[in-house]
């Protein structure tokens, strides 16, 4: 396969690494920024690189892209993906807003083409777990769902100043609430659609214009959910906790991954897995280019995608009016 990379970011980075483990070596990488493509440069010569995405679809004929660039770029460089024929990985969030994207992913489902949305978290191996066991019952009717993410913005990347990136802009897509949508798809994947959005968000100590701070309080169809997300928690963790009619499950990871499960206000089982958080972008890609190969659909395809961003549209509007949203 050929393999066009757009941004060569921290997580573009990742990415093209990835790739290369499992065995893909025909990529191109593109990305405006001198300085991200020397990086690339330097840790695998053999990759092609560009700072415009012309030149690549001009120069040659690809198999997948990845479109790692800011998010304010993914809308764009998704539909001329889609205009092409190509099939499309697209990093979290999947847009800066909706506006647009059910016409695009039509667009693709009419030419059978595998859009992804990478929310990575959902192929963590307790979280999998977590879906399991919530298929077979085991804590009933889902009730209530609690989602939890923090961590510190200024150690995220010691090698450049975060004032300056993306996050801290709202133009670009930053902030707590964007960054940490996996914690909105992992919730409606598990406690379902959510419906109704009310939303506070907040700069606390960052010097940057985004949110440092994000609060969502969520009605679904079978109960409610609630998040906390910010860039402020010195000690980085994730949680997740689901409350069924007849059991909770609690999901927790920091230096470990651990699942609980509680029946009858009894601890009934616990599993402790290593810390491997970077398995899961593997197996994500690897998914991805199964479903080129097979035409199965993926575990978090652009509908998905769509479907966390209209919660994204929601929370938005909340904060900015202070009124609940709906769906």
């Amino acid at each position: 396969m050929q393999v066009l990379v757009l941004g060569a970011g921290s997580i573009g980075r990742r990415h093209i690494e990835n790739l290369v483990t499992i065995g893909q070596k025909n990529i191109v990488v593109a990305d405006p920024n001198p300085k991200t493509l020397a990086l690339v440069k330097g840790a695998f010569d053999f990759i092609e690189t560009t700072e415009y995405p012309v030149n690549a679809y001009q120069n040659g004929k690809f198999d997948a892209v990845f479109i790692c660039s800011p998010p304010q770029l993914h809308f764009s460089q998704l539909a001329e993906a889609v205009d092409r024929g190509i099939p499309a990985f697209v990093e979290k969030p999947f847009t800066l807003n909706s506006n647009g994207v059910e016409i695009v992913l039509k667009k693709a489902d009419g030419k059978k083409l595998c859009v992804m949305t990478a929310f990575n978290m959902r192929y963590l191996e307790l979280i999998q777990t977590m879906r399991e066991w919530l298929n077979e019952g085991r804590i009933g009717k889902v009730l209530g769902c609690r989602v939890g993410l923090s961590s510190y913005m200024p150690t995220w990347h010691p090698e450049e100043d975060y004032r300056q990136s993306f996050m801290a802009l709202w133009k670009t897509g930053g902030g707590a609430l964007f960054d940490y949508v996996h914690g909105i798809d992992l919730a409606q994947w598990l406690a379902g659609e959510i419906t109704s959005v009310a939303c506070m968000m907040k700069t606390t100590s960052l010097e940057m214009e985004t949110d440092d701070v994000a609060i969502l309080s969520c009605t679904t169809k079978t109960g409610l959910s609630s998040f906390y997300f910010d860039f402020v928690d010195r000690r980085p963790r994730k949680s997740l906790d689901l409350i069924g009619s007849e059991g909770t499950m609690i999901w927790e990871y920091d230096t470990e991954e651990r699942l609980r499960l509680y029946r009858e206000a009894k601890e009934h089982v616990r599993i402790v897995v290593k810390e491997n958080y970077a398995q899961c972008y593997i197996d994500e890609i690897k998914d991805f280019f199964d479903c080129i190969k097979t035409g199965k659909k993926p575990m978090t395809d652009g509908w998905n995608g769509l479907s966390t961003q209209r919660v994204l549209d929601m929370a938005m509007e909340s904060n900015r009016t202070g009124m609940v949203v709906k769906r």
